[in-house]
């Protein structure tokens, strides 16, 4: 961007041998006409100057097994069944529910929960994330004879994060009441989420 003229003050050359003062001034200038390329621009507030929180890390003192079936024993105490899993892989994940926005988007939300060998110390890693999954219907989707009957969608996938606002954020809640029920039983919370609050 071209600046326009800048007149402030005493517009004469540095000297050769400048004063601290003359020094100081000259950059302040030059920042104030460094800034003023960005017209607009305001500075990062709490909420941006720390990246939001993706994950919740827990350390259960568990052989995998046996930590995996911990897990499994809170989702389902709390109401929560699981729609998909891979023990190799060492993940889980269980379906929130989901919402029409019309006849064209729909919108679900996903808990997964990972886990591995803590390396480091005796027991397992569990990660939990919450995923929302958008799909849009071009043609929408008509119910006829008391079934749905699709076009392809096209579905993307958002993390949902501390931050996340609206239906998502109900996910992000409940993702870290689990946390807290792990806790519970003994797990310990690697994640940070009362400095956030």
């Amino acid at each position: 961007m071209k600046v326009p003229n800048i007149t402030v003050g005493d517009s004469s050359p540095l000297p050769d041998q400048a004063s601290p003062r003359h020094v100081g001034r000259w950059a302040a200038v030059l920042i104030g006409a460094m800034l003023g390329c960005h017209p607009g621009a305001k500075p990062l507030g709490p909420a941006l100057a720390t990246p939001p929180i993706e994950s919740i890390a827990l350390r259960v003192p568990l052989p995998d097994r046996e930590a995996q079936q911990l897990v499994r024993t809170i989702l389902s105490q709390n109401g929560y069944q699981i729609h998909a899993e891979n023990r190799t892989a060492g993940w889980m994940r269980t379906n929130l529910g989901g919402l029409w926005e019309d006849r064209y988007r729909y919108r679900q939300w996903h808990i997964v929960v990972t886990y591995a060998h803590d390396s480091a110390n005796d027991g397992t890693m569990v990660v939990m994330r919450a995923l929302e999954v958008s799909t849009s219907f071009a043609a929408g989707v008509l119910v006829n004879k008391s079934a749905l009957e699709t076009t392809t969608g096209f579905t993307r996938v958002f993390t949902v994060t501390d931050v996340t606002h609206g239906e998502a954020h109900q996910a992000w809640v409940q993702m870290e009441r689990l946390a807290v029920a792990i806790t519970d039983r003994g797990g310990e919370m690697l994640t940070d989420l009362l400095g956030r609050r």
